[in-house]
């Protein structure tokens, strides 16, 4: 579902703080990722693919003027990641990495509704890259 118009707004000011020191916010990032996802997971071996989807979930948030066309590249990636192999678990994974990274970053401004709106992009975000990836494997499992 997509989250209010409100809501995302309202995380604005998290991305800004993500977006204004990225090297130590992905140090801070890959650190959530490795302590949220089971060992011998893809994603803890795949750091680019990490970031890629933590690059979503925060332009998800960045252009939310265009929610649109955040759920046709969260279906586009998502199709991507399904036809090379990627699990569907690996988008929660890094979710949670995301608002982990958020609450560490933000920790002066952290509140349980800034919380309660990562879970909401979150679960929006995750829900159109598991959308991408069944509709992938259903057009690659159809015979040409």
């Amino acid at each position: 579902m997509r989250p209010d118009s409100r809501i995302l707004l309202s995380l604005q000011a998290s991305c800004a703080r993500f977006l204004a020191v990225p090297d130590e916010v992905t140090d801070v990032y890959l650190a959530a990722v490795e302590a949220v996802t089971p060992q011998g997971h893809v994603l803890r071996a795949a750091p680019e693919l990490a970031t890629d989807l933590r690059d979503l979930m925060l332009d998800a948030v960045v252009h939310s003027s265009d929610p649109d066309r955040t759920e046709a590249e969260c279906q586009d990636f998502g199709g991507r990641c399904a036809l090379a192999g990627v699990p569907d678990d690996t988008y929660d994974y890094a979710g949670r990495a995301v608002a982990r990274t958020a609450r560490e970053v933000v920790d002066d401004v952290w509140t349980s509704t800034v919380g309660s709106a990562w879970v909401a992009v979150h679960l929006w975000v995750v829900s159109h890259l598991e959308a991408g990836a069944a509709e992938a494997r259903r057009g690659n499992a159809d015979p040409a």
